[in-house]
């Protein structure tokens, strides 16, 4: 069977052979998704490109949240678009060469992260709570992320049908007290970082080991970053 890979898509779906189960645990409605997990190695036979592709069962957890309706993102400079994905609306939100996308869900929202290099990650948010304030006499938002769980998604054609691919990596982001504070000033988006400790293990279908990257730092350059324009617009503020 000849494989031809098209690329990486963002996908909620992912298989017609999907059994979802709806529980409650702790009056929480759990939802969980059982799906069959493809690995596909890509490899040469007689000089074609082609993919081989492993079945397996898994089973994942989508815990919905409740009241979702936009991605605030800690930088300066993003554009946004809402667009429609199977008929449920969708916000694409690009920084610099990172696109999120917030997907309505039941009574919850996944978010998918899309990656300079094509890689889609589905992010299922797993704690969430937002918070209004008023600061400076101007609505405040503040988003405090308690986990984190992603999986990578790939699309490719099989016999000329296309079929989605789970399971070709795996990546777990546990974020601890994250709180993001969005400020709505001169269209700048003021992010105050309170307290993170973000951790990522990709762990990666046909590799034997699992490395492990620590993105703290990436944090740290963009909270310095943000402090030239957040005490500039503070001023404006505070003189008006």
């Amino acid at each position: 069977m000849r494989v031809r890979v098209l690329g990486l898509a963002v996908v909620f779906v992912p298989v017609p052979e999907a059994a979802v189960v709806s529980v409650r645990v702790f009056g929480l409605s759990v939802m969980f998704v059982v799906v069959v997990r493809v690995s596909a190695v890509r490899v040469r036979v007689l000089g074609v490109p082609q993919v081989l592709v492993r079945v397996s069962g898994r089973a994942l957890m989508l815990v919905p949240v409740l009241s979702v309706q936009r991605v605030l993102v800690p930088v300066f400079r993003m554009r946004h678009v809402v667009v429609r994905v199977f008929r449920m609306p969708v916000m694409v939100v690009r920084v610099f060469r990172l696109s999120v996308v917030l997907v309505r869900v039941l009574s919850g929202a996944d978010v998918f992260v899309r990656v300079r290099t094509g890689t889609h990650v589905l992010v299922t948010v797993l704690g969430l709570a937002v918070m209004r304030m008023l600061v400076l006499g101007r609505s405040v938002m503040l988003v405090v992320v308690a986990r984190v769980a992603c999986m990578l998604v790939v699309v490719v054609r099989v016999s000329g049908v296309l079929v989605v691919v789970f399971g070709v990596a795996h990546v777990l982001v546990d974020v601890f007290h994250f709180a993001l504070v969005h400020v709505p000033v001169y269209h700048f988006a003021l992010v105050n970082v309170l307290a993170a400790s973000v951790t990522t293990a990709t762990t990666a279908a046909s590799a034997a080991t699992t490395p492990t990257v620590s993105v703290a730092a990436v944090g740290a350059m963009a909270s310095r970053m943000m402090i030239g324009r957040k005490i500039s617009a503070r001023r404006e503020v505070s003189m008006s």
